[in-house]
């Protein structure tokens, strides 16, 4: 577990499980945690940034993240752990799903970026600011390899990390929607959904994140839509 190459650390929805078989397919020994809570249920102990300090201290360690608009992530994050945890979950009409969505689910499901304790448990200078013209962060400090995308931009992610390592990548998809048994539920919810008027006005527009990662002519338009489609 201490000699690995690459550590995906993207949050739940945003594109981990894609890249982690991309790299794995390019015979990079790759792990993904979202948190250091994920990395001990997935691995049997507590060794989330132990394994980060263990793996970069004689080679390079890439650091691999992705951005993705926190409604869309919510939503899509909702119908994968609502399959399997929300009784008679697929048996719900679309209404009813949005009901309850915006009731228990559109505050409480998390929205960490554990990226930023990395840059603090390791004492990483954040110096390097998500690169809008080339739809990436890209960061190299002592033997840690940065690298935060944008779920946005995930059809030109092999274009993007080719670029950054400069070799071939192609990206392998998995873990898709369109894959899911969820997927036409997933897709009649995303056409009749509006979201509450308030999380906008109180929570988006103070997120921190939110506009690290989009420009403010992005985040103009984002918020725009959403007004348009809140209740």
């Amino acid at each position: 577990m201490n000699d690995i190459d690459v550590f995906v650390i993207a949050g739940g929805k945003c594109g981990s499980t894609t890249l982690k078989k991309t790299f794995s397919t390019i015979e990079l020994k790759t792990i993904k945690a979202h948190n250091p809570t994920c990395f001990n249920k997935h691995f049997g102990y507590e060794g989330f940034y132990d394994t980060l300090i263990e793996s970069s201290k004689n080679k390079k360690l890439i650091i691999i993240d992705a951005y993705r608009t926190p409604i869309e992530r919510k939503i899509s994050s909702f119908f994968h752990n609502g399959e399997r945890k929300i009784p008679n979950f697929l048996s719900m009409n679309t209404e009813d799903q949005i009901e309850l969505f915006n009731k228990d689910y559109l505050y409480s499901i998390e929205d960490e970026h554990i990226i930023n304790e990395i840059y603090l448990k390791l004492n990483i200078p954040q110096i390097v600011s998500y690169d809008f013209n080339r739809e990436y962060l890209y960061q190299c400090y002592k033997n840690f390899i940065i690298v935060k995308l944008h779920y946005r931009d995930i059809k030109n992610w092999g274009e993007r990390l080719t670029e950054i390592f400069s070799k071939p990548i192609t990206i392998v998809s998995a873990n898709v929607s369109e894959n899911k048994p969820y997927y036409e539920h997933y897709k009649d919810f995303l056409e009749k959904y509006k979201v509450p008027k308030q999380y906008i006005e109180e929570t988006l527009v103070n997120d921190i994140e939110f506009k690290k990662y989009q420009t403010p002519e992005q985040q103009t338009e984002y918020i725009t839509m959403w007004l348009e489609n809140s209740i």
